[in-house]
């Protein structure tokens, strides 16, 4: 991890901005306030789209639109000042002049390598034109370009289209403390997930040379999980620390099972919380990410993981 004084931080995160006003895919947001207002019916858009699978025009949403989806959508603890935010710059995405989409770019690293993102957003009917993947990529390439290691961003598991398009373009899971956290950085290397039947098999590039780390089978509402460990140096073949946690994610959007034992699984009940790590882990906040969301009436378009319960939020472990 590269720590960053105040100063090189104010630095790098100036020179992302400006690569990305100068890369052709954003568009700085302006002070116009009807633009200002535009961007954030987007930002509230997704959380509708996501949270009630209805798919908003941003465009055509009056102030009793805004007022009613709101309410909806946006717990009192969230808050939806992202646009008005000296923690985020607002872009635009844009295609051939044409807004797309929105991102925001955090003004700090908090210290760290890496840039977090946010407010990730394509309309609806620009959707499968791979402005997202163009977006994603290049903001990683500014940021590392700035002299950061990457990109991080989070998402909920029920927002599936999210979570597949972070897994799509190589992402690392971070962790899921309080959402799926993902990571894109130069310090980790590309991964795979090879998946025939009823058996996967996690791989990550090293020296030119795809090499297993998980191996990983259905059996029935079970799963045969095997991590696997390289005699070469550690430093050339050792799984990167966030290895289980990206192939329990990889295999869950799949419809894999995430328990590998009825040991397993009460002692992830007992110890009674899940950061981050392997499967039951994974198994354990799904269910809780599940539950909070049926509690306040939101959709979990999500595949059913075998073997798994899902209690309601007042009856959740």
């Amino acid at each position: 991890m590269r720590w960053l004084s105040e100063q090189d931080e104010a630095s790098i995160v100036a020179g992302v901005v400006r690569a990305l006003e100068q890369s052709g895919d954003f568009r700085p947001l302006s002070e116009d306030e009807g633009d200002r207002r535009l961007w954030q019916n987007h930002d509230l858009a997704s959380l509708v789209e996501n949270r009630l699978a209805v798919c908003l025009d941003p465009a055509t949403l009056s102030e009793a639109d805004r007022e009613r989806w709101s309410t909806r959508v946006i717990l009192a603890s969230e808050g939806f000042g992202t646009v008005d935010s000296r923690y985020h710059k607002a872009f635009w995405i844009v295609d051939a002049e044409r807004r797309v989409g929105t991102l925001a770019v955090a003004t700090s690293t908090l210290g760290g390598s890496t840039l977090r993102l946010s407010s990730l957003y394509v309309v609806c009917p620009e959707r499968r034109r791979g402005h997202a993947r163009r977006a994603l990529r290049s903001a990683y390439r500014a940021v590392c370009e700035a002299g950061l290691a990457g990109i991080r961003l989070s998402t909920e598991w029920s927002w599936q289209r999210a979570v597949r398009l972070y897994l799509g373009v190589g992402m690392w899971v971070w962790g899921w403390k309080r959402s799926i956290d993902f990571v894109w950085s130069e310090d980790l290397p590309p991964w795979r997930l090879d998946i025939s039947g009823d058996h996967a098999r996690f791989e990550v590039l090293t020296a030119d040379v795809w090499r297993p780390l998980i191996e990983a089978r259905r059996l029935g509402d079970r799963l045969d999980w095997v991590e696997r460990t390289s005699s070469e140096p550690p430093d050339e073949s050792e799984p990167p620390h966030l290895a289980n946690g990206t192939g329990a994610l990889a295999l869950a959007v799949r419809g894999f099972p995430l328990i590998t034992s009825d040991h397993e699984w009460r002692a992830q009940l007992a110890r009674g919380f899940s950061d981050c790590g392997g499967p039951e882990g994974l198994a354990f906040k799904i269910r809780r990410f599940e539950a909070w969301d049926r509690a306040h009436g939101w959709q979990t378009p999500a595949p059913r993981i075998p073997g798994l319960d899902y209690p309601d939020w007042d009856d959740v472990d």
